[in-house]
């Protein structure tokens, strides 16, 4: 069962309880209403921004935000194409001689 978005207000509680007070993942879990991967997500989101607890205490939930949820990466210069076979798909040298028939069915043997 998926779990709804946490509020930025749980989302404080989560860092607080982990940070501040030390309490393990299924302990806040239980105390929030949320699973202990979600708490582990956040905790791991606040490790990668470079945050620490008190300097996360004093930002506004919009910077928290940004903090937390940078945005993606953007990739740089085009996919590579996927190498498509070269001429039409009834092609002899591609298409197996039993399947080149106009039924297409496979005969198999008895």
């Amino acid at each position: 069962m998926a779990y709804p978005t946490l509020t930025m207000r749980k989302i404080r509680e989560v860092l607080r309880l982990h940070f501040d007070c030390g309490f393990k993942q299924r302990e806040i879990a239980r105390a929030v209403g949320a699973s202990p991967t979600t708490v582990g997500q956040y905790v791991r989101r606040m490790q990668r921004a470079g945050l620490s607890w008190p300097q996360a205490a004093t930002l506004s939930d919009d910077e928290l935000e940004t903090q937390l949820y940078p945005p993606p990466q953007q990739v740089e210069g085009l996919r590579p194409e996927p190498d498509w076979p070269r001429g039409g798909a009834a092609s002899s040298d591609r298409v197996p001689r039993f399947l080149s028939g106009t039924s297409g069915a496979i005969m198999l043997p008895i």
